[in-house]
């Protein structure tokens, strides 16, 4: 089902679409359109936006996964309007509450509704006033055209795919791991992020790791005088539908480990087989008429434990130790990752909340995880949640 959803009103920095799929709506690569029917409340200054949709979507039935039509829903959605001179402000209506944020729009007519609006993807309204951001980046643009009675929506993205694989989260945090030669303990996903800190710079003062042969999609990192090479391949990666693909090749005195790895935020029609049952991430989902099913949201297929595990043989055979597993886990492992939790939290929440959290053993731990890997896991949680609010 496509849903139209703006994604962080407090920070009002842009919209986005999750797309399944809809009569009323269609995209191509890197942009999106909907249409919906509009009804406009000129007395209380009320427009509410009602979108017809097709639900389809991958159902479990039985052993296997089928691609289902579940029939045709209605969602609706209420904003606010308000005119500072030329420009329109949009706040979003819940019931009887009404946001005080708002987004920006411009390129219409002052006091007029109907026209073309364009999102000002870096400004927002707060407490009766327009505030913006210089230097923000756009990520997608997108405009409302608004007539009598209906109302369409476009995006663009305009991110350029990030592709300098050897600055992002995954290699600098891979690298720190076999550098200090602790459990390898990283995400995936972190190959599409790029790591802002200066992570060659960081790592060569405070890890003793010299970097060479540095390329966007390869480099030698040399730790206690041993080489790592590591190198990224077939690389395929659709922002719009967040859906990722990568190999990654670590290498070291003869030899190589490798991981393969797939993710995909929304289960299309040519996944839904039960071939990649074991790669679904279900959830449970009931129709308007209280029919329950069970849907394949989410797709991940990786050989992570395999390639973990490689690494950290190679580091313990690169060191002479008969296994890594001999190490202890002391307080200066366990201390490691503060900083970065620390920081990443305060951006989300009180100082005394994010203390609170990281002595709190029973929050950080799951299933079994060592300190060290959970709040790795938590770290990388709100760095997530606070670049989605900014995009």
């Amino acid at each position: 089902m496509k849903k139209f959803i703006l994604t962080s009103v407090a920070a009002m920095a842009t919209l986005a679409f999750v797309a399944c799929s809809s009569d009323s709506s269609s995209s191509s690569g890197s942009s999106t359109s909907m249409k919906a029917d509009l009804q406009i409340d000129e007395d209380a200054q009320l427009f509410t936006m009602t979108f017809t949709e097709d639900v389809e979507k991958c159902i479990k039935d039985g052993g296997d996964f089928v691609w289902k039509n579940l029939g045709t829903v209605q969602e609706s959605e209420t904003y606010k309007y308000s005119f500072v001179g030329d420009t329109l402000i949009l706040r979003e209506k819940e019931g009887s509450y009404i946001e005080s944020d708002g987004m920006v729009f411009v390129g219409g007519s002052q006091g007029s509704l109907k026209g073309t609006w364009n999102l000002l993807y870096n400004c927002w309204y707060y407490d009766g006033e327009i505030e913006c951001e210089k230097d923000a980046k756009e990520r997608f643009s997108t405009t409302f055209k608004i007539s009598g009675s209906s109302i369409t929506i476009e995006s663009e993205s305009k991110a350029k795919p990030f592709d300098d694989y050897m600055s992002s989260g995954f290699v600098y945090y891979l690298v720190k791991d076999i550098a200090r030669g602790y459990n390898i303990d990283v995400d995936e996903s972190d190959l599409f992020d790029d790591y802002t800190e200066d992570m060659f710079e960081y790592l060569q003062d405070n890890e003793n790791v010299k970097a060479s042969s540095v390329t966007k999609t390869s480099g030698t990192y040399t730790i206690d005088g041993v080489d790592y090479s590591i190198k990224v391949e077939n690389v395929e990666q659709d922002e719009m539908n967040e859906s990722y693909s990568a190999v990654v090749k670590v290498s070291s005195n003869g030899n190589t480990c490798t991981l393969n790895y797939e993710e995909a935020y929304t289960v299309t029609k040519s996944m839904c087989s039960a071939k990649n049952a074991e790669y679904f991430d279900l959830d449970s989902y009931e129709d308007e008429n209280g029919n329950k099913f069970y849907e394949a949201d989410e797709f991940y297929k990786s050989n992570y434990g395999e390639f973990s595990d490689c690494v950290e043989d190679m580091i313990a055979a690169n060191e002479g130790k008969k296994s890594k597993e001999d190490e202890p886990v002391g307080p200066a492992m366990e201390e490691d990752g503060k900083s970065d939790f620390m920081a990443a939290c305060l951006t989300a929440m009180t100082m005394e909340e994010c203390e609170a959290m990281w002595g709190d053993e029973s929050y950080l731990a799951k299933k079994g995880a060592t300190r060290h890997q959970s709040v790795k896991s938590m770290t990388k949680k709100f760095t997530r949640t606070v670049k989605a609010m900014n995009k």
